[in-house]
């Protein structure tokens, strides 16, 4: 019996013999594979990869600046949609960037000419572009309304010019 048991131990050891040699073979095989082409192809990739990425930084510096403007531009005309006025000119001059107190703020400056039948409109307004710019500022108002018809109704409308400075914190200083 113990002769039994001792064969089988035996051929046990010669197929793990055979499987230790057979993988040595394989280990040999594959630090044989010349890994130079894939390695350039790696650094080549990982320079590449490196290129887009300072690209894709330039670009979104670039256009958040598009962003920006255009977010402020929306939120004027919806308070002026609100408001039930009329902007019948809004330029936005921007970005600038200003130091205020050591810190360095994005500035847009947006200068607007609205319209409505009646001067409390033009008053909401003023009420709604100041909530909904917490970073922003009126510089000047200037409104102009017409004398009230003697008799009859008129189609003067009443005008407002206004100077808005919205202040961003550049994303970089976040």
């Amino acid at each position: 019996m113990s002769f039994v048991y001792y064969n089988r131990l035996k051929s046990e050891q010669e197929d793990l013999l055979a499987s230790i040699a057979q993988s040595n073979q394989s280990l040999d095989v594959f630090r044989a594979i010349d890994l130079s082409q894939l390695e350039a192809e790696i650094a080549d990739l990982e320079n590449r990869a490196e290129t887009a990425d300072l690209r894709s930084k330039s670009l979104a510096a670039k256009y958040q600046t598009y962003v920006h403007s255009i977010e402020i531009e929306e939120r004027l005309y919806r308070a002026a949609a609100e408001a039930d006025v009329t902007i019948t000119r809004a330029v936005c001059a921007g970005p600038q960037n200003e130091d205020v107190e050591g810190i360095t703020f994005t500035t847009y400056t947006l200068d607007v000419d609205a319209e409505a039948a009646v001067p409390p409109q033009l008053l909401n307004f003023i009420i709604k572009v100041s909530d909904s710019f917490e970073s922003g500022t009126i510089a000047f108002i200037d409104m102009n309304m017409p004398t009230p018809p003697e008799e009859g109704t008129t189609n003067e409308m009443s005008t407002m010019s206004l100077q808005l400075r919205v202040f961003y914190l550049p994303q970089e200083a976040t």
